[in-house]
């Protein structure tokens, strides 16, 4: 009588082959989430730097870029310094450092945000508890007019 199947010692050695490769996969499956955090952050980082950059260009035809304060796309209100009619605000021909101005720019509806004090300057993150790590965007305006917005990311912490 002859009986199908495997032995003891098959079944064992197909685990163990089993089990390296679960091990060796593993830190792959969960290093996702950090790839996918970094990935994220350079995404917004890219689309805020085409969008403040395309905003320049627009700005540098109409010929806003000497000005102090101008608005791009509605009417500039001295009395509060603010655009009307969904216009973007602009400092020497870039977007001012605001997240509702930026909005208008790039869409941020998913990123939390934290404006700096001086208003130069607001972080974004994919979470409010990020906003303080180091997985994040800065957009940092020079008041003085003299360099572009600069654009940083930060992905030590994601």
């Amino acid at each position: 009588m002859k009986q199908g199947g495997f032995t003891l010692v098959e079944l064992i050695i197909v685990i163990l082959i089993l089990g390296i490769l679960a091990v060796s996969a593993a830190p792959q499956f969960f290093n996702y989430s950090t790839n996918a955090e970094h990935s994220a952050i350079q995404s917004l980082s890219s689309a805020l730097k085409s969008g403040v950059e395309l905003t320049h260009y627009q700005a540098s035809i109409r010929q806003l870029e000497t000005e102090n304060m101008s608005c791009l796309g509605g009417k500039f209100d001295t009395a509060d310094g603010n655009c009307s009619e969904n216009g973007i605000l602009l400092r020497f021909g870039y977007p001012a450092a605001s997240v509702e101005n930026l909005n208008k720019v790039v869409n941020l509806n998913d990123w939390e945000h934290l404006e700096l004090s001086t208003g130069n300057a607001i972080t974004f993150a994919r979470t409010s508890e990020k906003l303080s790590t180091e997985c994040r965007v800065i957009y940092r305006y020079d008041d003085i007019g003299v360099q572009a917005p600069t654009i940083e990311t930060r992905t030590n912490q994601c």
